[in-house]
């Protein structure tokens, strides 16, 4: 007898068109919120001005979402400090070392030879993302030259 697995009515696996994920990067920003409390708080706002939940709850629900990432980064914080005091575990503090970005050569000096070698060596080794760009240079060369592609 297999065991049935428990209901859950409150995940919405949802598509999006790009029009309203657009807007809901706008109000990520506007609120500094995680993409999930921007959804939670635009519901909570249509709801409500919908009138299809009370004012107790469309405010509960309004100061919940509306709490910034660094709110909710700070509430952690105090969670995880209270914890490795209470089991007294020392964390010890790590640097990072950020390096300087590769310089891209400017591939509009480079022949077309040479931008096809170094294309084909791209591909070799699986470099994809400069692959595109070499292509679009070999692609710019030939357009110059009057070839279309």
């Amino acid at each position: 007898m297999s065991e049935e697995k428990p209901r859950r009515d409150w995940i919405f696996p949802l598509m999006m068109p790009a029009e309203i994920c657009i807007g809901l990067s706008g109000v990520q920003y506007k609120y500094k919120v995680s993409k999930a409390h921007a959804i939670l708080l635009m519901i909570t706002e249509g709801l409500y001005k919908e009138g299809l939940i009370n004012q107790e709850d469309y405010e509960k629900l309004r100061s919940k979402y509306s709490q910034t990432l660094i709110e909710n980064l700070e509430k952690e914080t105090l969670s995880i400090n209270v914890q490795v005091k209470t089991a007294k575990v020392e964390v010890k503090k790590s640097t990072i070392e950020v390096s300087e970005p590769k310089k891209r050569p400017d591939y509009s000096k480079m022949s077309l030879e040479e931008l096809e070698k170094l294309l084909n060596h791209l591909r070799d080794i699986g470099d994809t993302s400069e692959a595109q760009f070499v292509a679009f240079a070999i692609k710019q060369k030939l357009a110059e030259k009057g070839v279309k592609t």
